[in-house]
C-alpha cells in the first residue's frame, strides 16, 4: 500500500468505528472502506477495543472479518497472553481464540495443549451461539452450519456437532431448525445420522415433515431406508401416552392500540439456558398482522429495556398475561390476514412459530364483563387525557377518505362535529373503532383497572348502537382538531440517514461490486422516497395504508421511475413512464391504479424537489455522469453531499 494514499491512525479510528456501527453489505463495500488504513493501525485499533471491552458479542463475526483483513501480524503474543488470562473478561478470551484460530488453528491447537479443555471448551461456545441466535431470527441462517462444519479440521467436526447441540438444546432451537439446511449437504453426510436422531428425539411436527421431505428428496437407498426408520420412530414419539410434551414456560405482554388500532405483543419464552428468546409482533385489531421480529438470549433486565423503548417511541404501555392467551390472540390475527386475503410477513414467521406451539390448548381469551355504564363525553375525555390514548384521533387520512374539511366561518363547530361523525360512520371506521375499544377493555381488564375496562365495552356498545352520537368519537374529534391532525404539513427533505441507506443497499444493491453513477442515484432516489412514502400514505385511511414491509419496494419502484423520466426529454415518453409505475405499484400493494397514481405523482413531487436542491449542488454529480464509477461515494454510508 502506498503511505501517500494511507489515512491517519484516528481517522483510521473513526472508519472502524463505522464498520461496526454501520456494517459493509458486500465485500467490495468491505474492502473499498477499509483500503487507506494501514494494516498495521488496523490491529493495533482492534487490540485496542477488545482490552477495552467496546466490542459488543452480536459483532463477533464482523470483528473476526476485520482482523481478518489486517492479518494478525505483530499482535498473536499478545492474543495467546488474553487467551490465558482467566482474570479476564470471557468474551474477550473468546475473541482473541477465534482470531488466532482464524489465522492459524494448527498453531494454536499446539500452543494451548497445556490449558483447560473444559475451560477452552465454554469459550468456543460463543460462535455457536451466534449462529444459532440468527437461525431464532432468520431460519435460512441455518445454512452457516455447513460453513462452520465443513470449515473445521476433521478431528475438530464431531466435538464441534457435539457443542452445537448442547448449545441449541440450552437456547430451545429446534434440531430440525438447525440441521435443516446441514441434512442436505453430501460433504456432511456422516454426521446425518446424528442429526436425524435429534429430530426424532423430540418428535415434533416440524422434525417429522422435515424427514418427510428428506425421505421424498433423496434416491440413496440406505438413506431412503434409514429415514423411513426415523420417521416410524418419530411418530411413535409423538403418539407415545407417556410422552410429556414440553410446553413452553414464560410470559407475555400485550400493549395498548395507538388511534388506527395497532399494538405489539410480546411472548418472551424462557429457555433451559435461563435467558428469554423473545417473539416480538405488531398487529392492528380490526385487521392484519403486520410484522415481526425475534430477539434471542435476551435479559430480564434488556427485555425492560425494550419495553421502555417502546413505551417512549410510540407512547403505549403494557399489560402482562399468560403465553396462552397471547398465542390465541396472534391466533385470531392470523385468521385475519387470512380473510383479507393478505400474505403473512416473512420477518414474522420465526415470531409466529413460537407462539404456534401454544396453540393447541386452545385457551380462552379474557372477556369483560357485561355493564351498563354510561358513555359520556366527559368521561371520554378524561379517558383520551391518559398516556396510553395519546395517539387516539382521526388523522388526515381518516378525514380525508369521507371527505371532511375542516369546519370554516360558515359553519359552527358542534355542528361540524355532526357532519364529521356521520362521514365517518363507515364500515371500516366504525369496525376499528369497535375493535380498539373492545381490545383496550380487555386490556384494561389484564392491568387490574377494572372501570376503565367497563368504560371500553360500555363504549364499544355504543359503536355499534349508535356511532354517530358515541361519546368516544365526538371525543376522538375534539382531540383532531387540538393537535391540528388536518393541516397537512409539508414532509421535511430527509437523505443521507446511515442507516437507511445500508439496509437499501443490502436489500436492492448487494450485488452491486462496481457502482457506477445510476447505482448511487438509484440509492439516493430509493432513499428519498422510503422517506416521502410516509407523508404520501398519510392522506390514505388507516385501512389502506401499505405495510412497512412493502413500503422499501415501493420506493425503488418509483426511484427506477424517476430514473427513466430524468433520462428521457420526450414528455408523452415520461407520462408512459408514470402509467407504466402505476401499474406495477398494483402488482404488489393493495391499493387501487388511481391511489397509485396519486402516490406515485407526489413521491416523484419530492424527488424533483431534491433534484433541485441536493443533486444541483452535489460534488459527485452522478445524474450528470451516468456512466462515471462512483465507488468511494456509493460505498460510504454518507451522501456526498454532506461533505
Amino acid at each position: 500500500m502506498n503511505p501517500k494514499h494511507c489515512i491517519s491512525k484516528r481517522a483510521a479510528r473513526s472508519v472502524i468505528a463505522e464498520i461496526f456501527e454501520h456494517p459493509p453489505v458486500n465485500s467490495a463495500e468491505f474492502e473499498t472502506r477499509l483500503a487507506a488504513i494501514r494494516p498495521r493501525d488496523g490491529r493495533r485499533i482492534l487490540m485496542e477495543m477488545l482490552s477495552q471491552l467496546a466490542v459488543e458479542e452480536e459483532s463477533f463475526n464482523l470483528f473476526l472479518e476485520v482482523f481478518g483483513h489486517f492479518g494478525i501480524g505483530d499482535e498473536r503474543d499478545r492474543l495467546l497472553e488474553l487467551l490465558a488470562d482467566h482474570q479476564t473478561d470471557p468474551l474477550v478470551r473468546t475473541f482473541s481464540m477465534a482470531v488466532l484460530a482464524q489465522d492459524d488453528p494448527v498453531r494454536l491447537t499446539e500452543e494451548i495443549g497445556h490449558m483447560d479443555p473444559g475451560d477452552l471448551a465454554s469459550l468456543a461456545d460463543l460462535p455457536l451461539i451466534e449462529i444459532l441466535k440468527a437461525i431464532q431470527m432468520d431460519p435460512h441462517a441455518a445454512d452457516e452450519i455447513i460453513d462452520l462444519l465443513e470449515g473445521a479440521p476433521e478431528e475438530m467436526q464431531e466435538y464441534l456437532l457435539f457443542q452445537l447441540g448442547r448449545c441449541r438444546r440450552d437456547m430451545g432451537v429446534s434440531a430440525a431448525a438447525t440441521y435443516n439446511y446441514a441434512l442436505r449437504s453430501e460433504s456432511l453426510k456422516p454426521f446425518h445420522r446424528y442429526m436425524i436422531d435429534a429430530i426424532v428425539k423430540e418428535g415434533a411436527e416440524e422434525g417429522i415433515a422435515l424427514l418427510e421431505e428428506l425421505k421424498e428428496g433423496t434416491e440413496d437407498e440406505a438413506s431412503q431406508r434409514y429415514l423411513q426408520g426415523a420417521l416410524l420412530r418419530a411418530h411413535t414419539r409423538a403418539i407415545d401416552p407417556h410422552r410429556v410434551e414440553e410446553v413452553p414456560t414464560g410470559v407475555a405482554y400485550i400493549g395498548s392500540c395507538d388511534g388506527q388500532g395497532a399494538f405489539v405483543v410480546l411472548g418472551c419464552f424462557k429457555t433451559p439456558g435461563g435467558t428469554f428468546t423473545t417473539a416480538n409482533l405488531c398487529i392492528r385489531v380490526a385487521s392484519d398482522l403486520r410484522d415481526g421480529f425475534v430477539i434471542p438470549r435476551q435479559t430480564d433486565q434488556e427485555l425492560q429495556l425494550l419495553m421502555k423503548k417502546l413505551r417512549q417511541t410510540t407512547g403505549c404501555d403494557f399489560a402482562s398475561l399468560s403465553l396462552a392467551d397471547a398465542a390465541e390472540i396472534v391466533d385470531r390475527a392470523l385468521n385475519r390476514t387470512a380473510e383479507l386475503d393478505l400474505s403473512i410477513p416473512d420477518d414474522a414467521q420465526p415470531a409466529i412459530r413460537l407462539f404456534e406451539r401454544l396453540l393447541e390448548a386452545d385457551p380462552p381469551v379474557s372477556e369483560t364483563r357485561e355493564t351498563k355504564m354510561r358513555v359520556t363525553v366527559p368521561r371520554m375525555r378524561q379517558l383520551l387525557k391518559k398516556p396510553v390514548y395519546q395517539n387516539w384521533f382521526f388523522d388526515l387520512g381518516d378525514l380525508l377518505g369521507v371527505g371532511i374539511r375542516p369546519p370554516g366561518s360558515a359553519i359552527k363547530v358542534d355542528q361540524w362535529y355532526e357532519q364529521a361523525a356521520a362521514r365517518l360512520d363507515t364500515p371500516p371506521i366504525r369496525s376499528r373503532l369497535r375493535a380498539m375499544t373492545e381490545h383496550m377493555a380487555r386490556w384494561h381488564q389484564w392491568r387490574g383497572e377494572d372501570d376503565l375496562a367497563q368504560l371500553c365495552a360500555a363504549a364499544t356498545k355504543t359503536i355499534e348502537r349508535r356511532f354517530v352520537k358515541s361519546g368516544l368519537v365526538r371525543a376522538m374529534l375534539e382531540r383532531t382538531l387540538e393537535l391540528g391532525a388536518m393541516i397537512d404539513e409539508e414532509p421535511v427533505q430527509i437523505f443521507g440517514d446511515p442507516q437507511t441507506r445500508q439496509y437499501l443497499k443490502a436489500r436492492f444493491f448487494a450485488g452491486v461490486k462496481s457502482p457506477k453513477s445510476k447505482d448511487l442515484s438509484l440509492l439516493d432516489f430509493t432513499e428519498v422516497a422510503l422517506h416521502s412514502l410516509d407523508a404520501a400514505f398519510s392522506t390514505l385511511p388507516g385501512e389502506r395504508r401499505p405495510r412497512d414491509e412493502e413500503k422499501p419496494l415501493i420506493a425503488f419502484t418509483i426511484s427506477e421511475a424517476m430514473w427513466e423520466i430524468t433520462n428521457e426529454q420526450e414528455g408523452d415518453v415520461a407520462e408512459h413512464n408514470l402509467k407504466a409505475l402505476a401499474q406495477s405499484l398494483t402488482d404488489f400493494c393493495q391499493l387501487d391504479e388511481k391511489e397509485c397514481v396519486e402516490i406515485g405523482m407526489f413521491v416523484l413531487q419530492k424527488l424533483g424537489l431534491f433534484i433541485d436542491e441536493v443533486c444541483a449542488t452535489c460534488p459527485v454529480a452522478c445524474i450528470k455522469y451516468p456512466q462515471r464509477k462512483m465507488t468511494n461515494a456509493f460505498f460510504s454510508t454518507h451522501h456526498p453531499a454532506d461533505s
